[in-house]
């Protein structure tokens, strides 16, 4: 595409009208209702406004596919909504195999080219992108697809029913869009599709069991069943649903090539869904079936119970894939994925809620201080008028009634204090370090330097500009150290380098340790190189930008403050109040804010994660 087709294609996107979902095709978000053994075309009301695609993914430009060639599916990571604990895809037990060096060779993906993970994602537990066993061929529809057959043991049974409880779902790519589960009801799509589903548990859209983002759909699997004991089905078949658009080379806003030329030009990618199913079925059944396979109650491949009498189980793991013909412009294709969320509602409840909040701050903090000026002001005012007509001539009088109340603080606000000097000096210094990476990279984001939607890159940034930022931490508790007149120095120093990023490298320690003991080799703990590198960045680069920054620190010269100290400090009498007493009056100080925040905490968390 020629620059000048670019900022055509640019004015169209910003002047067309909202994209609105449709019911046919991919427009339409197509919903594969298989419990009922059909499939059905949804309406989705989603509209959207304008394209994202420009602003989230600047340079990007389309893969072309001609038919017959391999469209590589990857697989990022194995994630859960109720627990911050990711999976290894791999690892999960009765997954078949990653394909191997001859067969990535016979499948002609040599020239395919795995992005390593960066720092951030490294940080984040993201697995490596890896190739999945999942070979499909652009424009080739295939029926009933063979992987892998697996046995499972008692203990893999187990494992897998512990995942289901926590709802994994499982991310693929391809052509970089992530896979999504299409829901009828809540109109929407989530990401990723879920291992297994229990008996007790709702049949969401597509034929997925199990909750959608831990809510509950319509279609109830079995609710009749008196049984203590629930049932677990794992999906063993994945139907793929490709949606595609012929590429169009435009130059001036216009399609060059008409007819079959598209079809010898190639195809973009537009969409990708996949759909789960749970089939018991065996390699001769999986190849004479021609017909989509469907969720259907009486074929769900059920995970023995605990008192069951069989040791092992034998799975046999298929696909199939359907390419449908999309209206939808490769351009817009990231629009689904900015869809509406079901609880935006919450999302909204909690914006008016902290908006609510600081208004009434604001307000009490407002009568708080005309109440507290008036009379000083009234004061002022009254004397002004006396001074003018000669009746009051005392200016020690005068002088006296300036200084009275609360404008006697000025004497002991700049006051250091007796104790705790060097804690608050090296929490500044590390709040200034802090405020510096995330400013920068905040700055970063407004300029497009950094795409805020690769978290893994955000992070990045984040930790190299806090490791460059050490010397601003030092600097900041030099000169703060030295107003207080302190006279250790070296210690102040040496805890501003070590005290914070010591307490976060040894809280990540552990908390990767216990990864490790929870889920074992199917953990994505962080791997030890790469604490390794926290550790050499931590040793070699911050802290001796620390030392740097305290030498300038302690050279410059002592911060001058507007008024001075008085010699004494003044006397703060005893109160029996229990509310203003530490550790209450901190508590009752911390109601309001944290009220403001708890709940758009658990968003910004998941944002992060």
């Amino acid at each position: 595409m020629t620059k000048e087709a670019a900022i055509v294609r640019a004015k169209h996107v910003a002047k067309k009208k909202p994209i609105t979902f449709r019911k046919n095709g991919v427009s339409g978000l197509q919903h594969h209702d298989d419990t009922a053994g059909a499939e059905h075309d949804h309406n989705y009301d989603a509209v959207m406004k304008g394209s994202f695609t420009s602003l989230l993914f600047p340079g990007t430009v389309p893969e072309v596919y001609h038919d017959g060639d391999y469209l590589p599916i990857f697989v990022e990571l194995v994630e859960s909504r109720k627990t911050q604990l990711p999976v290894k895809f791999f690892q999960i037990p009765g997954v078949c195999r990653a394909p191997s060096k001859e067969e990535i060779q016979q499948a002609e993906l040599d020239n395919v080219k795995i992005k390593r993970n960066n720092l951030g994602q490294k940080l984040m537990s993201s697995q490596s992108t890896q190739l999945t066993p999942y070979f499909i061929k652009a424009l080739k529809d295939q029926t009933c697809t063979s992987l892998c057959q697996s046995s499972l043991n008692s203990k893999n049974v187990k494992f897998l029913k512990r995942l289901i409880d926590k709802q994994y779902r499982v991310h693929f790519t391809l052509d970089s869009l992530p896979v999504l589960v299409r829901s009828k009801s809540r109109n929407y799509a989530l990401r990723g599709f879920p291992i297994g589903f229990k008996q007790n548990e709702m049949l969401s859209e597509g034929g997925v069991g199990g909750n959608t983002n831990g809510r509950q759909s319509e279609n109830i699997v079995d609710s009749s069943s008196s049984s203590s004991q629930q049932n677990y089905y794992i999906y063993n078949h994945l139907r793929f649903v490709v949606y595609y658009r012929h590429y169009e080379d435009t130059e001036n806003g216009k399609v060059q090539m008409k007819g079959d030329e598209k079809k010898e030009q190639g195809i973009c990618i537009t969409g990708f869904d996949v759909i789960p199913v749970s089939i018991k079925h065996d390699m001769q059944q999986c190849h004479m079936t021609k017909t989509a396979m469907l969720n259907k109650k009486e074929t769900f491949q059920a995970l023995p119970n605990e008192n069951s009498s069989n040791s092992m189980l034998d799975v046999l793991y298929s696909y199939e894939v359907t390419y449908q013909k999309s209206d939808i412009a490769w351009a817009d294709r990231w629009d689904i994925y900015m869809m509406e969320m079901p609880d935006s509602e919450i999302h909204y409840f909690a914006i008016v809620n902290s908006l609510m909040i600081a208004f009434l701050l604001t307000g009490a903090v407002a009568v708080i201080m005309i109440r507290a000026l008036k009379k000083d002001i009234a004061k002022y005012n009254s004397s002004d008028v006396n001074i003018r007509s000669g009746a009051v001539e005392d200016d020690d009088h005068i002088h006296i009634m300036e200084e009275s109340g609360w404008k006697l603080l000025h004497g002991d606000v700049f006051r250091p204090p007796m104790r705790g000097r060097i804690l608050l000096s090296v929490c500044m210094g590390t709040g200034l370090q802090i405020g510096t990476s995330v400013f920068f990279t905040l700055l970063a984001s407004a300029l497009r330097l950094l795409n805020p939607m690769r978290k893994g890159q955000t992070l990045s940034y984040i930790v190299m500009l806090y490791v460059l930022s050490g010397s601003v931490a030092g600097y900041g508790s030099a000169r703060l150290y030295k107003f207080f007149n302190g006279k250790a120095w070296k210690r102040t120093t040496l805890l501003t380098a070590t005290a914070f990023p010591g307490v976060l490298f040894t809280l990540f320690v552990a908390l990767n340790f216990f990864l490790h003991l929870a889920l074992g080799k199917a953990s994505a703990a962080v791997s030890f190189w790469t604490m390794l590198l926290m550790f050499v960045l931590w040793v070699c680069v911050s802290a001796p930008l620390v030392y740097i920054g305290a030498f300038f620190g302690y050279k410059a010269s002592k911060i001058e403050v507007p008024t001075k100290s008085t010699q004494i400090a003044r006397f703060i009498p005893e109160t029996s109040s229990w509310f203003v007493r530490f550790p209450h009056c901190s508590l009752l100080a911390g109601i309001l804010p944290f009220t403001s925040v708890c709940i758009e905490l658990s968003f910004i968390m998941n944002a992060l994660w």
